[in-house]
């Protein structure tokens, strides 16, 4: 009888080994997907060395300051902190007409139209 409950599972093989296919097919899925992850990783790590590389980036500064006697976290929040501000304050010009080089604003008194306005709307 014990033979017979074999016999009808033979073409796909024992229950173990059924067991360990599975048991293969996911731990190589798995270990695809942390590769995966590994390599999106790696990238963001790239384009962040790249960045500092080419634009200085806040590392260099803090390191400035860090010679200077500021603390390292001291440093590299306040470096930071004056990237944000710049990059905020730069998307905000380019907003109202401004630009890096200053133009862009075109005739006279164009970049304070909006100020105006609004502050008229407020009242």
């Amino acid at each position: 009888m014990a033979d017979m409950a074999r016999d009808t599972g033979g073409d796909q093989g024992s229950g173990l080994d059924q067991l360990r296919g599975a048991f293969k097919s996911f731990v190589g899925a798995q270990v695809e997907n942390l590769a995966d992850k590994a390599g999106d990783k790696l990238g963001d790590i790239t384009s962040g060395l790249t960045d500092v590389a080419e634009n200085g980036g806040v590392l260099p500064k803090a390191g400035l300051r860090m010679l200077q006697d500021d603390s390292p976290f001291k440093a590299l929040i306040g470096e930071k902190a004056k990237s944000v501000k710049d990059s905020v304050f730069g998307k905000i010009k380019g907003a109202f007409g401004g630009g890096e080089d200053g133009g862009g604003g075109g005739g006279k008194g164009r970049g304070a139209a909006p100020c105006r306005h609004a502050r008229l709307a407020v009242s």
